[in-house]
């Protein structure tokens, strides 16, 4: 006949023993990184390691700057006195000095000695001079006698002292002088005698 129509759902059965673990399935993916835990604390100080060896000397470093001038120190000793240089080269002369004052006058020098007796008349006289130097003396003429005379100083400084001014025979008067740079000239008057 006809299949009729379905009946009402039955009431549910009582739950049936669980079934064995299946298989682990695959991993999942990674998760994110979590946040930083906090830090701990540290752990006791570790015992000293071996002196490593020497490492290579570095290169130098720059040269610092000056430092500030420290104070004066105090001032040594003497030292002893060095041997005495070489004379040095002779300068040039210098010039010539002015003429010094005119010295004093001498004292007047000893009588000279008693001329020859003169005779009544002169026949001639006349003045001759020697030639300039530390002494000069002037002579005359063949046959005439020296009556009296004197001296010229030229290119004294004052130093000078006549020690001589006088006849030294009866032909000749003579001057010397001596102290300084002056040349004396000596200068006679002769004279003539008549026969």
């Amino acid at each position: 006949g006809a299949t009729g129509p379905t009946g009402a759902t039955g009431a549910t059965g009582a739950d049936g023993a669980t079934g064995a673990d299946g298989a682990d399935g695959a991993d999942g993916a990674t998760g994110p990184t979590g946040v930083t835990g906090a830090e701990g604390p540290m752990g006791p100080v570790g015992a000293t390691g071996a002196t490593g060896p020497t490492g290579a000397t570095g290169a130098d470093g720059e040269d610092g700057e000056d430092g500030a001038a420290g104070p004066t120190g105090p001032t040594g000793a003497d030292g002893e006195d060095g041997e005495d240089g070489e004379d040095g080269a002779t300068g040039p002369t210098g010039p010539t000095g002015e003429d010094g004052a005119d010295g004093e006058d001498g004292e007047d020098g000893a009588t000279g000695p008693t001329g020859p007796t003169g005779a009544s008349e002169i026949a001639g006289y006349e003045q001759v001079s020697g030639a300039p130097g530390a002494t000069s003396e002037a002579n005359c003429s063949e046959g005439a006698v020296v009556v009296g005379g004197g001296f010229e100083l030229t290119g004294h400084n004052g130093s000078e002292i006549v020690h001589v001014n006088r006849a030294t025979d009866e032909d000749t008067w003579t001057a010397h002088v001596t102290g300084g740079p002056g040349a004396v000239t000596a200068y006679a008057i002769c004279a003539t005698l008549a026969p």
